[in-house]
């Protein structure tokens, strides 16, 4: 990748340095956001007006606001000659790119021979399991109603699923005002639903679709409902196809508009209220690692931006590549940690983030 301006800044303590790529914004236009929200106020970093500097920008002290476990090191930096550290991308040769197993699905196969490589029938059989045992504990814990739909529940099983994955799917493809009119009669409306499953039989599923053990809660995870589904799901991603040189990290709002204790609320966006992801992407435009974001984690002396990095990219540094994030994740303590790790670094930097020099960000940069 080419890049219109280049420099590098020394950092003199402790002799280590951090090299800063500067692209314009074509040159970033291949590297697409999923989703940026400027409201998730990264909790640590403060505004430039807690932070003061001595004339000469040697030495910087924090405010009282600052949270007294931070370490804050103080940085010095000088203009260098255009030095930038060369990570020899995967230099142990390891598999990189799509399985070669896969080739002939890629030639011949169809778009549900791809589906079922990332859902396959391991995952369809657990959650077969998960919802057939559910809907028991219903049927015995409840004094029913001799009318109740659930009277009439039977096990379901692997093809039924299935079916009722695609019609969910099919609803995304094909938008109608309301779920019913999928199984309309209409000329205007009218579907292939009800030749697939009655619509009765639908809601009923979806009321007793489960993908964990619900006797066996675990209050300490708000994601135990989900069991092992998304680890299976993104270990089958990863087995289909291993990242190259160039990685992208950033957040995905899904819609949702149940009750939910870590539901997210952005008033910018299309889809105000959701569920946000963390999602690490390799081109084009394939997931090969995701983390829901459950709520406020124990604080730690790590940026919650440098966190989510570290934690989803963990398995692919060390290898030469390129990681690209927005502002919101990017800081010179992450730029470090990643150097470490032998990964280059590429986006901008806020200009209030912590331990900032002050000549950096004061520092007037050339047009073009």
């Amino acid at each position: 990748m080419s890049t219109s301006s280049t420099s590098s800044k020394q950092y003199i303590n402790n002799i280590r340095h951090v090299n800063v790529v500067s692209l314009n914004e074509g040159e970033l236009s291949g590297v697409d956001e999923i989703v940026h929200s400027d409201e998730n106020d990264d909790p640590n970093f403060d505004m430039v007006s807690h932070v003061s500097a001595s004339s000469d920008g040697g030495s910087t002290t924090i405010s009282s606001r600052i949270r007294p476990n931070m370490n804050i090191d103080v940085r010095q930096w000088r203009e260098d000659d255009n030095v930038i550290d060369d990570f020899v991308f995967n230099p142990h040769d390891t598999n990189a790119g799509i399985n070669s197993d896969l080739f002939d699905t890629l030639m011949h196969g169809t778009p549900l021979d791809f589906y079922t490589l990332i859902v396959n029938d391991e995952i369809i059989n657990k959650i077969v399991i998960e919802t057939n045992k559910f809907a028991a504990q219903q049927k015995a814990s409840k004094s029913l109603s001799p009318f109740a739909r659930i009277n009439k529940w039977f096990d379901t099983d692997e093809t039924e699923i299935k079916q009722l994955f695609g019609l969910l799917i099919w609803t995304g493809l094909v938008s109608l005002p309301s779920y019913e009119l999928y199984w309309s009669n209409s000329d205007i409306f009218a579907t292939n639903f009800g030749l697939v499953m009655s619509r009765n039989r639908f809601e009923i599923l979806l009321q007793m679709l489960h993908f964990s053990d619900n006797s066996a809660t675990d209050n300490t995870n708000r994601l135990y409902k989900l069991g092992t589904v998304m680890e299976d799901i993104m270990l089958n991603s990863n087995n289909c196809m291993q990242p190259l040189e160039h990685l992208c990290i950033d957040e995905s709002l899904v819609k949702f508009m149940g009750r939910l204790s870590f539901k997210q609320y952005i008033k910018n966006k299309r889809d105000r209220f959701g569920i946000k992801e963390f999602k690490l992407c390799i081109p084009p435009c394939y997931t090969i690692a995701l983390k829901v974001y459950a709520g406020k984690e124990a604080s730690t002396e790590e940026s919650v931006g440098t966190k989510i990095v570290m934690e989803l990219g963990n398995p692919y540094f060390d290898c030469g590549r390129t990681l690209f994030v927005d502002n919101w994740y990017s800081s010179v303590e992450l730029a470090e940690k990643l150097k470490t790790r032998q990964t280059h670094l590429v986006g901008t930097i806020r200009s209030n983030r912590k331990s900032n020099p002050k000549q950096v960000v004061k520092k007037k940069l050339k047009k073009g």
